[in-house]
């Protein structure tokens, strides 16, 4: 026999390619790992490690279970050929008992290191993916949400809460706001608010409704906020909107107007807690966005923010969006809604963003932006019967109508009222 023959070494090559294919579940390099963001997602092959959070140890009405350890796969980059595989992670409960997994997603890397146009708020509202979401596979639950309140509601109504119906009221990327009408064990109803929030926003919203509330501005009552789910419960205030009452010219809203303006007279004079700025610093960075992303809005948010730099910020407690769909006419007086955006700066912004939605809307209305001019008299009039008027300041009236233009463009609005908004902003930063 003659000496053996040396195989070549291609076929070998492709049995081993053939195996890493077709029989070795592994994560492609170049994938983006990011928890999904609109719930849960059957259980499945998909590799990756859980996101090591607190709110997934418990199931609702179950024992309680130990939560993944592993170090979150979120925005990570998996090396190419890194010699390791990943292991599946042990399913974590959440309400329910139901198991949450981690899928792949193929993406950009995060907003803040691209930059540009790919801000964050375009990148959510572009795709839905995001760095945190609300809880909505919770919030539309109408079991999940009574096993987590129903203490709390049966002490708010007097009677246990048996089961709920779900509304939705507004979806964004960053927030969830639903309502919940109960039947309650005595035959009795109830209503209730839940806000699901991105981000722990709730943690500084519940003890700010606490102090108004504890010095008697009317706000919603708060029923509770749970951390865990990032999860703020406050009653429903029945009533009409400033908004409707405006429309039907009635005495009413021109007597909510001036109730408004007080409401936020002593809100501005108060002490309210809060640690977020909403002074220059903020309005410049909300500019600078807006310069990104808008064209129509570049040029006067370039005008205002250079106006901006070295302007004073007083630091005194701000609604920060206040107008008149935030106001609610109970009792005869004015409750004003949402605080997500209050923190600490200028009452001038209040009142001139409040004055210039006002402006808007008598334009939408009636093609006539004085319309509501007796409202807009009697809010201010309502305010300097409470605290000293804080001036109609420029920039701030500029800043304002910055501000709506923007939201107004990002909602589709008519060329009119976009071109207004504008024009008006151009006008108030040339009286500064």
């Amino acid at each position: 026999m003659g000496p053996a023959r040396r195989r070549h070494p291609a076929p070998r090559l492709l049995r081993f390619a053939a195996r890493q294919l077709l029989f070795k579940p592994c994560v492609r390099p170049r994938r983006w790992a990011r928890r999904d963001r609109l719930g849960l997602i059957p259980a499945g092959t998909g590799r990756g490690r859980c996101r090591d959070d607190e709110r997934y140890g418990r199931p609702l009405g179950g024992a309680p279970a130990e939560p993944c350890r592993s170090r979150p796969a979120r925005h990570r980059r998996l090396p190419r050929r890194s010699g390791r595989s990943c292991r599946p992670c042990p399913a974590a409960l959440v309400p329910g008992g139901r198991p949450a997994q981690v899928r792949f997603v193929s993406g950009p890397p995060s907003a803040r290191r691209v930059g540009g146009e790919r801000s964050i708020a375009h990148r959510r509202r572009r795709d839905g993916v995001g760095v945190s979401a609300p809880e909505r596979t919770i919030a539309v639950d109408s079991a999940a949400v009574l096993a987590i309140t129903s203490d709390v509601i049966a002490r708010y109504s007097g009677s246990a809460p048996v089961s709920a119906t779900v509304r939705v009221l507004k979806d964004l990327p960053l927030r969830l706001v639903a309502r919940y009408d109960l039947a309650l064990a005595d035959g009795t109803t109830a209503w209730v608010v839940g806000k699901w929030y991105a981000l722990d926003r709730g943690a500084v919203v519940a003890p700010e409704l606490e102090y108004l509330a504890g010095i008697g501005l009317a706000v919603a009552p708060l029923l509770g906020y749970w951390p865990a789910v990032r999860l703020l419960l406050t009653a429903w205030v029945p009533g009409r909107m400033l908004t409707e009452l405006l429309a039907e010219r009635a005495d009413t809203a021109i007597a909510v107007a001036g109730a408004a303006g007080r409401w936020a007279a002593r809100l501005h004079s108060s002490d309210m807690p809060t640690p977020r700025s909403c002074g220059p610093a903020k309005q410049r960075a909300s500019l600078a966005k807006w310069r990104d992303t808008s064209a129509e809005v570049a040029d006067l948010a370039d005008r205002v923010a250079r106006t901006l730099v070295g302007y004073e910020d007083p630091g005194r407690p701000v609604h920060y969006d206040h107008y008149h769909e935030q106001v609610i006419e109970s009792h005869g007086s004015a409750l004003v809604l949402d605080l997500d955006e209050a923190g600490r700066g200028d009452p001038a912004f209040d009142v001139a963003h409040f004055l210039a939605h006002l402006e808007l809307l008598g334009l939408q209305r009636h093609g006539d932006p004085a319309a509501y001019h007796d409202a807009a008299a009697q809010y201010r009039a309502g305010y300097a019967e409470t605290a000293t008027w804080p001036g109609d300041d420029g920039v701030l009236a500029a800043f304002a109508w910055c501000k709506l233009a923007q939201r107004l463009i990002h909602r589709n609005a008519p060329a009119r009222d976009i071109d207004y908004a504008l024009a008006a902003g151009g006008r108030a930063l040339s009286r500064a």
